[in-house]
């Protein structure tokens, strides 16, 4: 006997087998989003990173000294270069625009080994706080702290060049500017800025002069000639650089000297064993004219500097005269 369809079971059928086929197409679909890579919103997964430390001495003034010393370092914005320190003997320092016994300064290079420096420098009266290794621009050093009889700290700084000699720096706090922590803090930031310059001297021509013992070197572009003074029988020596500015280095009594005048530009300073070499240099609206200087060998000056300044080179020549000078070694 045939049994008669359900009404309405046909279209069921059909609704049924749509939703097979439209899940088959989900499933795979799912199946295939499944494979692949998840999409990383950067914004949201980027993992948190602790705060970078802010460097104080960004935004620090820089002082330089290319003749002698040869290196840069920062110090404070509410600080300025003062010049020579002459209550601690110090060529150059910088400190407080509003103290002038507060600072940092750079006060000799010595033949001596930073070891040796480190025991001359501490007296009977002073009280030695510390004393420690460090390094200072990747060279070896040693930082002490000394509270004078005054109970004023000093923050000693000796430092090992690369000619086996020792830089001595000296951070002194003489008005108690500071608290001791703070000052500590000061002198450590700018002891990690300390660059040494490069010897820009390296390829530089040589003269040794036989009848005075001492040699010296001066750039490849500079002139250098000997001239015979009219009443002894010496030689002056006569350097010509490239900017028309004239250096020359002539015997105490050979005629023609000159006399500086005007007001001081800048001096340049150099102690070699138990000589000395000295150079005043004279301005004129507030660029370097003239210079007078000695070589002196304790009391007796031997022989004498003079510089003119010409051409639109001037200050340039200058530092160029003071990394001659720089050079200056005796023979004996």
């Amino acid at each position: 006997m045939l049994v008669k369809p359900v009404r309405g079971f046909v279209p069921i059928l059909v609704v049924v087998v749509i939703a097979l086929a439209v899940g088959a197409v989900a499933l795979f679909g799912y199946q295939k989003y499944l494979k692949k890579p998840p999409v990383v919103d950067q914004k949201t997964e980027v993992q948190s990173s602790p705060l970078a430390s802010v460097d104080e001495t960004s935004n620090w003034k820089t002082f330089i000294e290319e003749s002698y010393y040869k290196l840069s370092f920062k110090y404070p914005t509410n600080w300025e270069a003062k010049g020579s320190w002459e209550e601690l003997g110090c060529g150059f320092y910088v400190g407080p625009k509003d103290s002038s016994k507060t600072g940092f300064g750079l006060c000799a290079i010595t033949d001596t080994s930073i070891e040796g420096e480190a025991r001359n420098h501490v007296s009977a009266s002073d009280s030695l706080k510390y004393s420690k290794s460090i390094t200072v621009s990747g060279r070896r050093a040693i930082e002490q702290l000394i509270i004078n009889a005054n109970k004023k700290e000093a923050i000693l700084v000796f430092v090992e060049n690369n000619q086996g000699k020792t830089l001595v720096l000296i951070g002194f706090n003489g008005e108690s500017y500071y608290t001791e922590a703070s000052f500590q803090e000061t002198v450590d930031q700018i002891l990690s800025t300390f660059k040494f310059i490069s010897d820009e001297t390296a390829g530089w021509k040589t003269y040794t002069n036989n009848s005075f013992n001492f040699t010296f070197q001066y750039p490849q572009n500079w002139s250098l000639s000997l001239d015979k003074c009219s009443d002894i029988r010496a030689n002056q020596l006569t350097l010509v650089s490239s900017g028309g500015s004239v250096f020359r280095i002539k015997p105490m009594d050979c005629d023609g000297g000159i006399d500086g005048g005007g007001s001081k530009y800048e001096t340049f300073e150099k102690q070699i064993g138990n000589r000395h070499i000295g150079l005043t240099v004279f301005q004129e609206n507030n660029i370097p004219s003239l210079g007078v200087g000695f070589i002196t060998k304790g009391e007796e000056k031997e022989n004498v500097f003079e510089v003119f300044f010409k051409g639109d080179q001037k200050t340039d020549d200058w530092n160029k005269i003071k990394r001659v000078l720089s050079t200056f070694t005796f023979i004996n």
